[in-house]
């Protein structure tokens, strides 16, 4: 036996043997690190049961009655908003008699997949098949610096084209505009914001000249939402930027976003489509009269 030991290379039992503390010392440090997260996973799950017993989410609202606390009149400010707003600017559009469907059926909206909501539960003249929403065949319309290029499907002959490009060509009585969700809200401070907003409104402006312009206020969002870049508080901010833009421009601006709020400040549950994001009928209805109530200066 002693023989065979001497025959064997002390450099390579060393190295042996240290592989096998190293490997040894990895698999413990390991095991300590997962018992370490396992302790700490039952901590942090057990401060959130607490937290939910002490303040447990309210029920959730059958969207097919109307939310209890709803006792806004439809397409009116809701008072019992939340919301802290800057003072009103002259571009603020005040309320009006109801201008009725008439007027509706002059107004091409602009907009991303929150404003193809429009057209998918056919909610303007035309129904599913309305030439009267503009949005890019994605659905998805991003306020940054590429905003101005973006290609709308036009609805007339269904060809892509930009909004000034299409302005151009259909010269529409009014518009409105509905953008800053994408991109905006989540990732844009008020100088970024307002850039990319100019850039859009430089050159529709440009195109059709004629066309009065409507700037709206970008929806609020529902408890259930999940994007968590998106809140309700980066989206009043960012309404504020939008009244400001169409102060500066000379434009009107449409303040629907208190109407379709809770008294919590939040989308009303029956007026979201279950993403928290986007609007079913009701919300568009409520979202139609303000606009109906909230009319373009006729002089």
């Amino acid at each position: 036996m002693r023989k065979y030991y001497r025959d064997v290379p002390r450099g390579s039992s060393g190295r042996a043997l240290k592989l096998a503390y190293t490997a040894l010392a990895v698999i413990a440090l390991l095991i300590i690190i997962c018992l370490v997260e396992l302790v700490v996973l039952a901590s942090v799950s057990a401060r959130v049961r607490a937290a939910k017993a002490d303040d447990p989410e309210p029920p959730p609202v059958d969207s097919s009655t109307p939310p209890p606390e709803d006792t806004s009149t439809p397409g009116g400010e809701d008072s019992s908003s939340t919301e802290v707003y800057a003072p009103v600017s002259p571009a603020r559009l005040g309320e009006t008699e109801d201008y009725g469907q008439e007027y509706i059926n002059k107004i091409i909206f602009v907009g991303d997949s929150t404003t193809y909501g429009l057209k998918a539960y056919g909610m303007l003249s035309g129904g599913k098949n309305t030439t009267q929403v503009w949005t890019p065949a994605s659905g998805t319309y991003s306020l940054n610096a590429l905003v101005a290029t973006y290609k709308i499907v036009y609805p007339e002959t269904g060809e892509e084209l930009t909004v000034a490009d299409a302005a151009a060509k259909a010269k529409p009585e009014y518009m409105v505009i509905t953008l800053g969700i994408n991109y905006g809200v989540p990732y844009c401070g008020e100088t970024e914001f307002k850039k990319y907003y100019r850039l859009l409104l430089d050159d529709i402006v440009a195109a059709s000249p004629e066309t009065k312009i409507m700037l709206q206020s970008i929806y609020p969002v529902a408890t259930n939402n999940e994007l968590r870049d998106i809140t309700n508080e980066k989206i009043d901010l960012a309404n504020q930027w939008i009244e400001q833009l169409a102060e500066e421009y000379g434009l009107k601006y449409l303040h629907t976003n208190p109407t379709l709020k809770d008294t919590d400040g939040y989308l009303f549950q029956s007026y979201q489509n279950g993403d928290g994001l986007h609007l079913l009928e009701r919300g568009f209805n409520a979202v139609l009269q303000y606009i109906r109530t909230h009319g373009y200066p006729k002089n």
